[in-house]
């Protein structure tokens, strides 16, 4: 039997954070990934699904990787997913939330670089490939 494996394309809402966990260290971070569709009249909506990813990594790793996962950046994360279970203290009611144990990383571009872009209208000299990344 195979693990299912689930690809999440999308943006990092807020900087990556370390955490330590015996040999290892934990990168964790959010990606907002967006669903847009028209409805009947034509009407545009948007749904943002929030999903937890964490990458277990070595400490000489993960160092280097967080740098690179900031906020806006945009990801295309592959990985296995679960459910968490918890009890919303606000709400006061059970919930759960999407999480990915992150097997493979794209770094994509950010929103920032889109917005540049958009302002812009000089050539930007190119941009890092995966290759010259670190990891």
């Amino acid at each position: 039997m195979q693990d299912l494996e689930l690809r999440v394309f999308g943006n990092i809402g807020q900087d990556a954070e370390i955490k330590h966990h015996n040999m290892y260290q934990i990168i964790s971070f959010s990606v907002a990934a967006n669903e847009t569709w028209k409805d009947a009249a034509g009407q545009k909506h948007q749904r943002t699904t929030w999903i937890r990813c964490a990458m277990w990594r070595d400490q000489g790793q993960s160092t280097a990787i967080a740098e690179y996962l900031k906020r806006g950046q945009q990801v295309l994360v592959v990985g296995t997913p679960s459910v968490y279970a918890y009890l919303n203290q606000q709400a006061g009611k059970p919930d759960a939330q999407l999480q990915l144990k992150v097997t493979d990383l794209k770094l994509l571009g950010s929103k920032r670089e889109e917005e540049r872009q958009h302002v812009q209208h000089e050539p930007e000299p190119p941009a890092a490939s995966d290759n010259d990344l670190p990891f």
